[in-house]
């Protein structure tokens, strides 16, 4: 849980970056706007998890590549392609939510946390597929490369959990 929430600063972090290298446009307001949702969602954890310093976090092997990939992203590759880099984590926490309320499980101290962190009904990511489903149609982003994107964070989300000993 401490690594998700410097993932969502490392997420920010990135955010603000490809904010930074796009050009004026409403895709360069919808990844200012991003950046500070995901602002709020790092501090909110780091309140939640008594983090003072984000950067005094030893992230995992998996997680460190994670974020890296995602910063890659961010600071070489057209603005569109964070997007593409966001989808993975925006579609797996719902799907997750799914799982978890399929189980029925009740899940003692972090019921609450579960409950408001997996929503089953969250649909976040779809304002990122309509952005890129767009800029694929208008041939703003390259297919193979917006699917190799999509695979290496979808590989990080994998790693990422898998990572964590049971």
């Amino acid at each position: 849980m401490v690594q998700d929430a410097v993932y969502c600063l490392k997420a920010h972090e990135s955010l603000s970056v490809a904010a930074k290298r796009a050009e004026m446009s409403p895709l360069k307001i919808f990844l200012e706007h991003e950046s500070s949702d995901y602002k709020s969602y790092y501090e909110d954890l780091f309140d939640k998890w008594h983090i003072r310093d984000g950067e005094a976090i030893y992230l995992g092997k998996e997680c460190q590549e994670y974020v890296d990939t995602v910063a890659d992203v961010a600071s070489k590759d057209d603005a569109y392609y964070m997007l593409v880099a966001l989808i993975p984590c925006a579609r797996l926490w719902p799907w997750l939510g799914q799982q978890l309320t399929a189980a029925k499980d009740d899940f003692g101290a972090y019921t609450d946390w579960v409950n408001s962190n997996f929503n089953p009904s969250s649909e976040g990511y779809k304002k990122l597929e309509v952005r890129v489903n767009a800029a694929f149609s208008k041939q703003e982003i390259d297919e193979k490369k917006a699917l190799s994107i999509y695979s290496k964070c979808m590989n990080g989300e994998a790693g990422f959990f898998g990572s964590v000993p049971i």
